[in-house]
């Protein structure tokens, strides 16, 4: 049976108090399969084009592979789902992770909805193909395991093409040079730049997007909060943030960027 996907939780107020942002969202996580990466997470072609992946694709070095969890946690979730194929989450302390065997790969779990597993736990097995990893916290906001796992460093590289397609827009948006690289690091530590990104803060407020514009900025930009799921009109947002209280208005420049 094919089923609709939304591995969500509704959480209660003290749990809305444990959110973390994406820049110290942390899980104890490993790769469930050893192998090559074949597609990131993010943006497939370059900032704004191809489609979003929100999580990574692996190709095992051998075929019939085991899978192991890549974490400890309670399998809540198992079933076939059109988009990802036979899937799997596991919910943890304040994160779930998703293995998936896509339709064209050939290959099974071994354990059932309900069980406990431990990171590390075989539970299942890889044939041929590739397997879909993703981690995500309890809204459904998806994360880059990658960095997670190995704590990878962000890439303003001139020769990242992502980088580059993000400069090249926020330039015709207003923005000046020298502020880029800050944006980059502020968009890529707040929502991975994942322009569906939702956080609901503590006091009552909720950022949204690119930038996670906050919704005291709402009517002070000209918008409502569906408005800032498109990515242009989220950048125009953090622009006129910008011009009006500065990098401070973001929570990763002031807990972690601006040191």
């Amino acid at each position: 049976m094919n089923s609709s996907f939304a591995l969500k939780d509704d959480l209660s107020s003290s749990q809305i108090l444990n959110y973390k942002h994406g820049y110290n969202f942390k899980a104890d996580l490993m790769f469930p399969i050893s192998g090559r990466l074949e597609s990131p997470f993010g943006w497939t072609t370059s900032f704004n084009q191809g489609h979003f992946n929100e999580g990574i694709y692996l190709v095992p070095k051998l075929v019939n592979s085991p899978i192991f969890s890549p974490a400890s946690g309670k399998i809540v979730y198992l079933n076939l789902v059109k988009d990802k194929g036979n899937t799997m989450g596991i919910k943890s302390q304040g994160f779930f992770s998703v293995v998936a065997i896509p339709n064209e790969s050939q290959g099974a779990f071994s354990k059932k909805a309900g069980e406990v597993v431990k990171k590390g736990d075989e539970i299942g097995i890889l044939k041929n193909g590739r397997i879909l990893f993703e981690v995500r916290d309890f809204k459904g906001n998806p994360y880059d395991p990658i960095r997670i796992i190995t704590h990878k460093k962000i890439d303003t590289s001139s020769k990242n093409q992502i980088y580059t397609a993000f400069r090249d827009m926020l330039l015709r948006q207003g923005f000046v040079i020298s502020e880029i690289k800050n944006m980059f690091l502020i968009a890529s530590m707040e929502s991975g730049l994942n322009p569906s990104a939702i956080n609901y803060n503590k006091n009552g407020t909720v950022d949204t997007g690119l930038f996670q514009i906050n919704s005291v900025w709402y009517k002070r930009c000209g918008v409502n909060s569906t408005d800032l799921y498109d990515v242009q009109t989220n950048i125009k947002c953090a622009l006129f943030v910008l011009r009006n209280q500065g990098l401070s208005a973001w929570v990763t420049w002031n807990n972690y960027l601006s040191k």
